[in-house]
């Protein structure tokens, strides 16, 4: 009887460990396939540089090359510094035609936007995402800084992309 009940339980030990190894394979074959990374994907912002005064406008477009890569959704952040520059609005003009965040905060000097492609119409090669219209408020030099959070192409399954970050320089003077 003991013999019976000793091979029972082996029996069981030996169907949990094949189940587990079964899904520890599943598991980590679809973390590697879920959001794999592609290649070519580079912001800029244009102009690089300038020299303005106070009072003046200052507004840099941000575009986006997304070589061939069909680009589904974009996520950055300007980070500016606040005591010299100021977010008046972003204008976008995009393909990219669903808008989640426009929000600039200019207590902390960054400014976040999040849009994506919810049509079947592919958006690839040069994006011109928006401009950024910045009010000249103090004298010094700014640096822009664009991070990227995010950008998806439409892959299947969809791809996160490792992308080329963006920054400009600014000469701001008195009048």
């Amino acid at each position: 009887m003991t013999y019976v009940r000793s091979k029972k339980i082996l029996l069981i030990i030996v169907i949990i460990l094949l189940l587990g190894v079964a899904f520890w394979y599943l598991v980590s074959t679809r973390q590697s396939t879920v959001r794999p990374k592609v290649a070519g994907v580079s912001y800029s912002l244009s102009p690089a540089s300038a020299t303005k005064q106070v009072g003046d406008n200052l507004d840099l477009s941000v575009t986006l090359n997304s070589g061939t890569n069909n680009v589904s959704f974009v996520d950055f952040t300007l980070n500016y510094d606040q005591s010299i520059l100021e977010v008046s609005s972003f204008t976008t003009v995009s393909a990219l035609n669903t808008v989640i965040v426009n929000q600039p905060d200019n207590k902390t000097g960054k400014f976040r936007f999040v849009a994506g492609n919810n049509s079947n119409n592919p958006v690839r090669g040069n994006i011109n995402v928006g401009t950024v219209h910045f009010r000249v408020k103090g004298a010094g030099n700014a640096k822009v800084n664009l991070v990227s959070n995010e950008v998806t192409v439409r892959t299947n399954p969809p791809s996160d992309v490792n992308v080329s970050v963006a920054s400009g320089t600014y000469l701001l003077k008195n009048k």
